[in-house]
């Protein structure tokens, strides 16, 4: 996939591949930094590009890897993605549903193609770590429409979690 021809909140969206990249990074500083950069440049403030969905799948897959460092990181930016990086709004002001009825079809793409990671989601509430539990938990909170299926899941989850950082 090119992204030269896509955009991000800095401009053309060729540095992305690079910091995808480096999401897999021995250093903990330059996967911080990327991880930064990433949220910055493809969800900035709630607006989305048209690098937004196309980076989604790649980041999805990262996460997805085992071996992975900083998991919660790529999971709070899903999250930050699927509440258009502002929870607060959501959780104030009611269902997630009714707030994104009427959003252009590049939020709606990339909305979906962050929701495509349910699945993922639900297999990380059993992860090692637990940061990567309790922000896959949050995550699948924003995936309203398939509550009747991750609320089960996150109950089972929390029957037999031991952290209490996470049970709570």
């Amino acid at each position: 996939m090119t992204f030269e021809k896509l955009t991000h909140a800095y401009g053309k969206a060729g540095d992305l591949p690079a910091k995808l990249a480096a999401l897999s990074s021995p250093s903990a500083k330059d996967r911080a930094d990327a991880i930064f950069m990433i949220g910055a440049s493809i969800c900035h403030q709630g607006t989305f590009y048209s690098a937004t969905p196309k980076a989604i799948p790649l980041l999805l897959e990262i996460l997805a890897a085992p071996k992975t460092q900083d998991r919660e990181r790529i999971l709070k930016l899903c999250a930050d993605i699927l509440t258009l990086d502002d929870h607060a709004r959501f959780v104030l002001d009611g269902l997630v549903a009714r707030k994104l009825s009427k959003l252009p079809k590049l939020y709606e793409r990339s909305l979906e193609a962050a929701r495509a990671g349910f699945d993922l989601y639900v297999s990380l509430l059993a992860a090692p770590e637990a940061e990567v539990r309790s922000v896959a938990a949050f995550t699948l909170a924003w995936i309203d429409e398939r509550a009747s299926e991750s609320l089960p899941r996150v109950r089972r989850a929390l029957e037999s979690e031991s952290d209490a950082d996470v049970r709570a």
